[in-house]
């Protein structure tokens, strides 16, 4: 997820001026051909916003799934539990080793997650404000 995180974070910040350019270049063609329209000019904002939406849903799945995943370590962890409790061996660290693992479990997969949902919406956001800022700018021309 912080790989995706990542190359979204870098589309944004540095193929977003490439791709303004490309696709500028392209709106003032049709400009000057008089072959600009307002389906052209949809298109080009489409095309540009999947740009800077790129990874997002991956994301936006990976940190729902992931609190799903700390719980299933938890269950695990609990089961180690109440295997070490029906040994009755009386052992203090076969019980701490498993309520350990889940616990560790449960705050790994809630850390990630919400580090996720909070990246996931300020990538969107941003996305949203520049998809917004092309369009105007091609309204402009």
């Amino acid at each position: 997820m912080w790989y995706l995180i990542g190359t979204a974070f870098f589309t944004q910040n540095h193929h977003r001026k490439e791709l303004l350019k490309t696709y500028s270049d392209v709106w003032l063609k049709l400009v000057q051909k008089q072959r600009a329209n307002e389906g052209s000019r949809s298109c080009l904002v489409s095309m540009f916003s999947q740009q800077m939406f790129a990874h997002q849903m991956m994301i936006n799945t990976l940190s729902k799934i992931l609190p799903l995943l700390g719980l299933l370590g938890t269950v695990n962890g609990m089961i180690d539990t109440f295997q070490a409790m029906t040994a009755e061996t009386g052992s203090f660290l076969a019980f701490s080793t498993g309520i350990a693992s889940a616990l560790l479990t449960t705050l790994a997969g809630l850390v990630t997650s919400l580090s996720g949902v909070f990246f996931h919406h300020r990538l969107s956001q941003r996305a949203h404000k520049f998809s917004l800022a092309f369009s105007q700018q091609l309204s402009r021309v």
